[in-house]
């Protein structure tokens, strides 16, 4: 599929189909070649016919990088962080730091998420997803359960948006039975606001979703 994703990316000619093949390519790049031509957009060596990259869409590509404990990918996020000083750069950094495969690592950026007061929610929500990565899930599994234990107290706090996006990247980013009977068991223990237990019901249907597909065709 990357083969595939490159070539349309760099061979149509319809522009948003071209931005569509390259953010799938970003996301889903694996292989060292693939990864190889990531390294090769960020720095300029490569580019995409009729497309101009953005910092945005770079930093992208870093969090494949970083995600996959690539060896270039702290050069190059010390080289993006410098070249983009803006605080949409700042939040940027920030968030694809939180794709680092290290479980020391998460935790210490969870700690921060619960207890860092000077943190903004606009940072904490650019580093949910990286920080929720689906291949990370046993990382982060042992953070699960603190994460929904936190959200009645989070829906007093901040907008419910960002509990949306809370719940979305935690349970999104798990797909073992395991996780699956842990926000089960949060459900049954937990007497939640109407709102925040069909939001986390909601995200509980994708988990089995998965979970399910996983068991009857073999986790890839």
């Amino acid at each position: 599929i990357e083969e595939f994703l490159y070539a349309q990316m760099k061979g149509t000619q319809n522009e948003s189909r071209r931005i569509e093949y390259f953010r799938a390519f970003a996301d889903l790049a694996r292989s060292e070649t693939a990864l190889a031509k990531l390294k090769d957009l960020i720095s300029g060596r490569l580019e995409i016919p009729g497309l101009e990259l953005r910092s945005r869409d770079r930093f992208r590509m870093l969090q494949t990088l970083i995600a996959q404990d690539d060896a270039d990918a702290s050069r190059l996020q010390n080289e993006l962080a410098a070249a983009d000083t803006s605080s949409e750069g700042r939040r940027y950094a920030f968030g694809v730091a939180a794709a680092v495969p290290d479980a020391a690592t998460k935790l210490a950026l969870y700690t921060r998420f619960m207890e860092d007061p000077r943190l903004p929610e606009a940072w904490i929500e650019e580093a949910l997803g990286p920080f929720n990565t689906l291949e990370h899930a046993q990382l982060t599994a042992p953070l699960l359960l603190p994460a929904l234990e936190a959200i009645p107290e989070m829906k007093r706090q901040k907008k419910i948006f960002f509990v949306n996006d809370w719940l979305a990247s935690f349970i999104g980013g798990q797909s073992s039975r395991a996780s699956l009977q842990t926000v089960e068991q949060f459900l049954a223990a937990n007497a939640l606001d109407r709102d925040l237990r069909l939001k986390t019901l909601e995200y509980l249907d994708t988990l089995e979703r998965t979970v399910l597909v996983r068991e009857k065709f073999g986790a890839r």
